[in-house]
């Protein structure tokens, strides 16, 4: 699975009736290029989803302004370690 496919928060709801619940749900990808979102999970509404390609650009930019030294595919603050992980 690619852990950056896209991802998005949806509220549930069943003949009109609304749910205090939401779905998280990822896009797969289809040879139609038609979306393809499926659910992969359930979470209440102050539950923050960010998308993985967001997460490791906030983490690439807090390292480079802390002006972190950069080892192979690790960045070591004082007492932090950022490691960049691809599931594929």
């Amino acid at each position: 699975m690619n852990p950056y496919l896209p991802i998005r928060k949806v509220p549930l709801d069943y003949n009109g009736v609304k749910s205090s619940a939401f779905s998280v749900q990822m896009n797969h990808p289809s040879p139609t290029m038609v979306a393809d979102w499926k659910e992969c999970g359930v979470v209440g509404n102050s539950y923050m989803l960010l998308p993985n390609e967001e997460v490791k650009q906030a983490a690439k930019q807090v390292a480079e302004e802390l002006t972190a030294q950069a080892e192979g595919r690790r960045v070591n603050f004082e007492h932090l370690v950022f490691v960049q992980v691809d599931n594929e």
